[in-house]
């Protein structure tokens, strides 16, 4: 199978910044520390296992690119000119800008996120980081931009969205709702995951709704037994062997 190519670029200035990495270089220490097993369970009981034993979700993690926080972001808690309530604001080092000596944030009146549950959760103002990066996908490739799976910060959550990095390809801007604590003060490091980037061929699809047929069904019930019949990695064998075209 051909690999995709992916171009990633930015202008030399920010030569020094924290590079974007494959997302499964970028898995969080909270799972890396977990236990597979749960405490509790038996070693004749696979079913007890904690969400590690789920490779569903390190797929999930592992997909696409982490962009980082390039620079160190202080904050410091303000007053919102709209409605007086208090809320984060964000400095960073003195000469930084974004690309093209634009703004690095921007920040967004609150209609502009009003019904996402999270902004209105917050009832804070939403804003966006322009970052340095330049996203380009092979014609016919488009990009997911979403909160990093299953390692978002708690402080921040970015918006998602879909680019079609083929035919527009500008500096990566990153939306974001602040979840953390509006009187929030301290730093958030570079490095810091903001957006997990999944790029996808686009295609045409089409549906049917129907019934199993007995053929799906002893399939299906063949994949659940070989799970079943291991201590781990059930799951991991029979794709590679589907994969694979093994019967």
């Amino acid at each position: 199978m051909d690999k995709v190519k992916i171009e990633f670029t930015r202008p030399h200035m920010w030569k020094y910044i924290e590079p974007i990495v494959p997302a499964i270089h970028a898995v969080p220490q909270w799972y890396k520390d977990k236990k597979r097993a749960s405490l509790n369970a038996l070693p004749y009981e696979p079913d007890q296992g904690t969400i590690k034993a789920c490779p569903a979700m390190f797929d999930s993690m592992s997909q696409g690119y982490i962009l980082p926080l390039w620079i160190d972001l202080y904050v410091e808690p303000t007053q919102n000119p709209e409605n007086g309530e208090i809320m984060p604001s964000f400095f960073w080092g003195k000469g930084v800008n974004g690309p093209a000596d634009t703004p690095l944030m921007t920040m967004f009146s609150i209609e502009m996120t009003n019904g996402m549950p999270n902004a209105d959760k917050t009832k804070l103002p939403s804003f966006k980081l322009n970052s340095p990066w330049i996203l380009k996908t092979p014609k016919g490739y488009s990009t997911l931009f979403i909160a990093p799976l299953n390692n978002r910060d708690i402080m921040f959550e970015a918006i998602s969205g879909v680019i079609h990095t083929d035919v527009f390809t500008t500096y990566i801007n990153i939306p974001f709702i602040w979840t953390g604590p509006p009187d929030f003060k301290g730093v958030i490091k570079k490095g810091t995951p903001l957006v997990q980037m999944i790029p996808f061929k686009r295609d045409a699809f089409e549906h049917e709704i129907g019934f199993i047929s007995p053929e799906e069904e002893a399939e299906e019930n063949a994949c659940s037994l070989a799970v079943k019949g291991s201590f781990g990695g059930g799951y991991r064998q029979v794709v590679s062997q589907r994969h694979e075209g093994v019967n």
